[in-house]
């Protein structure tokens, strides 16, 4: 897999890339038209195995989300001295 750093180097002043490697740096971008899957992306099925389908949210985690929001913007309004 080509890296940035390799790329950068490449393509630094005065130095002259050969056809390999501007063919690495094409295969390396990712292009307008070009199908990306849930595969290609780090992390995402596990993001989305993870996920909280909407009905399966009690009220009871929308009060806890509650609390929690309030504790989060009591704490920024004492160190911000009244951001909201």
């Amino acid at each position: 897999m080509t890296t940035h750093s390799d790329i950068k180097v490449w393509f630094k002043r005065l130095s002259y890339p050969t056809q390999e490697q501007f063919y690495a740096w094409i295969d390396a971008c990712i292009l307008r038209g070009d199908e990306i899957t849930i595969a290609d992306i780090k992390s995402l099925q596990t993001i989305l195995d993870n996920k909280v389908n909407i009905g399966e949210i009690t009220i009871d985690d929308v009060a806890e989300l509650k609390t929690i929001i309030n504790n989060i913007q009591a704490n920024l309004e004492v160190i911000d001295g009244g951001l909201f």
